[in-house]
C-alpha cells in the first residue's frame, strides 16, 4: 500500500474541507501469472475506486517462448538473443488479438476476490499499461 499527503504541485497545500491533510492510499496486488508473468493491479482507495492493471509484454513473450520450446537469452527486461525471431514475432502478433476486456476483468477479480458479487453494475473501463 502506498500513501501520500495532500501536497499540491510545487509544494503548495491543496484546498480541502476538514482538519488534517487528506491521505491518498493505493493498494497494490502483485502477481506472477502462469500465462502473463509478473504484473500488478493498483486500486485507488477513494471513489470512484479506479483500477489500473500493469502487464509486461516481455514477461508474457517469455512465457510463450518457454511454452513453444524456443530458446532465448534474456538480460533483465531485454531479450539479447531469440533462437527463432520469426516465431517470436508471430507470438507477439497473437498478443494483439487478445480479448482485453475478458483478460483484464479476470485479473481485476483475482485481485479483489469477494469484493463485488455482481459485476453487472460495474463499469468495464480498465486502463492497461504495458512495459
Amino acid at each position: 500500500m502506498y500513501c501520500a499527503d495532500g501536497q499540491g504541485q510545487q509544494g503548495q497545500q491543496e484546498a480541502r474541507v476538514g482538519n488534517g491533510a487528506p491521505q491518498v492510499c493505493l493498494v497494490y496486488h502483485y502477481f506472477n501469472d502462469p500465462v502473463f508473468g509478473f504484473g500488478h493491479v493498483r486500486i485507488q482507495s477513494w471513489a470512484p475506486f479506479n483500477i489500473f492493471i500493469c502487464l509486461n509484454g516481455r514477461h508474457w513473450l517469455e512465457r510463450q517462448l518457454q511454452k513453444q520450446g524456443i530458446d532465448y537469452v534474456k538480460d533483465g527486461n531485454c531479450f539479447v538473443r531469440i533462437e527463432d525471431i520469426a516465431a517470436a514475432q508471430v507470438l507477439l502478433h497473437e498478443q494483439l488479438k487478445t480479448d482485453w476486456a475478458k483478460l483484464l476483468n479476470g485479473l481485476r477479480w483475482a485481485a479483489l476476490p469477494g469484493i463485488v458479487a455482481d459485476s453487472s453494475s460495474v463499469g468495464t473501463g480498465v486502463l492497461l499499461v504495458c512495459g
